[in-house]
């Protein structure tokens, strides 16, 4: 485990008052904060995402800033927290909106680790909020959306694919399709067909685009992490 995920396992049992306090403290929240939950965290088999520390930071009075231990200095230049542009568009989730400006309205601090666990490149990465419901249940609209731009490739299948619906080796991509900026999986089935496949296959099924349709799609990056709650 990195010195990163150990400090902030340490901070939470501070926070807390000790692995013991887990259950008083599930109490007091009313059930916000899962006593085996809590102790998972500070065993270091599992660690809180963006929203649990913000909510956790907030119920304790502690900066979310000293739970990250960024209250001390960083060792090398490398800064920890990644300040993430969020962009004023919604990818639609479901037929499409149309957006023709994009504009940075405000940021949201991410520890650069996170990122990068998972799978992300933390220069390229935006936020961005989702919009209808044909990503359900996965993804409900007004989702918070981390999309890197540096992953903006579908990659080629393995072997023949259909697009029946979505599979968890499905990817999620944000993409401009005409002058509509969606969210969807996105599956190759061949060379020449690619599968736009929603979660809510019931009330959207897939949508096979030949080769030349294809490649009219520009995909703008990759979702690799989302929050129904934010």
């Amino acid at each position: 485990m990195s010195d990163f995920l150990q400090t902030i396992r340490a901070r939470i049992d501070e926070a807390i008052g000790g692995r013991s306090a887990a259950l008083a403290l599930e109490k007091t929240s009313g059930g916000r904060f899962v006593r085996t939950t809590v102790q998972r965290w500070i065993d270091g088999k599992t660690h809180p995402d963006v929203a649990e520390l913000q909510a956790l930071a907030e119920f304790t009075g502690k900066p979310v800033a000293w739970l990250l231990g960024l209250d001390e200095p960083a060792s090398g230049t490398e800064r920890r927290i990644v300040e993430v542009p969020s962009l004023d568009v919604r990818a639609a989730a479901g037929h499409g909106r149309f957006n023709f400006v994009a504009t940075i309205v405000e940021s949201f601090p991410f520890p650069r680790e996170f990122i990068e666990r998972l799978g992300g490149s933390p220069r390229y990465t935006e936020c961005m909020r989702s919009d209808g419901d044909s990503m359900l249940p996965t993804i409900e609209s007004g989702a918070l959306l981390l999309v890197d731009r540096a992953q903006n490739m579908v990659r080629e299948p393995k072997k023949s694919a259909r697009a029946r619906g979505p599979l968890p080796k499905d990817e999620i991509f944000v993409f401009i399709q005409g002058d509509a900026l969606r969210i969807k999986r996105l599956r190759r089935l061949d060379r020449d067909f690619m599968a736009i496949i929603s979660d809510n296959v019931a009330e959207h099924p897939p949508e096979i685009l030949d080769r030349d349709e294809a490649a009219r799609v520009k995909i703008i990056g990759k979702v690799i992490w989302w929050d129904n709650r934010l």
